[in-house]
């Protein structure tokens, strides 16, 4: 039952966060219209973001599929019979993995916008 507990809240986790993934690479804003979350950028730059967002969508795609893909494989892992702890452990390091490229790549986006903004 704890199990099954879990299972559910860790996929109603992962439907929360494609959501905002989505409507990050639709729209590129969240959180009031601030891009990506980034409180702070001042309008010309959330402006910026959003076009470099925009010519850029490709970019994410492949990040993004890839950490939907290891969060899948994480619960299909966890959930297998026989239970195997460290096969659970190597599934949630590719998770963290894949988390941690979208955000690379995210912020390499972020960076064109600084670059753009010192011309």
């Amino acid at each position: 039952m704890k199990r099954i507990l879990l299972g559910m809240l860790l996929g109603a986790s992962l439907l929360a966060n494609a959501a905002v993934i989505g409507f990050v690479l639709r729209d590129g804003d969240v959180h009031g219209g601030r891009p990506g979350g980034m409180p702070d950028l001042p309008h010309e730059l959330r402006t910026e973001y959003r076009a470099v967002l925009k010519e850029n969508r490709g970019s994410l795609s492949k990040p993004v599929r890839t950490l939907r893909e290891a969060r899948q494989a994480m619960m299909e892992t966890a959930m297998a019979r026989p239970y195997d702890r460290a096969a659970v452990i190597t599934a949630m390091t590719r998770v963290r993995d894949a988390s941690i490229a979208v955000q690379d790549e995210g912020q390499r986006l972020l960076l064109m916008v600084f670059d753009r903004a010192a011309e």
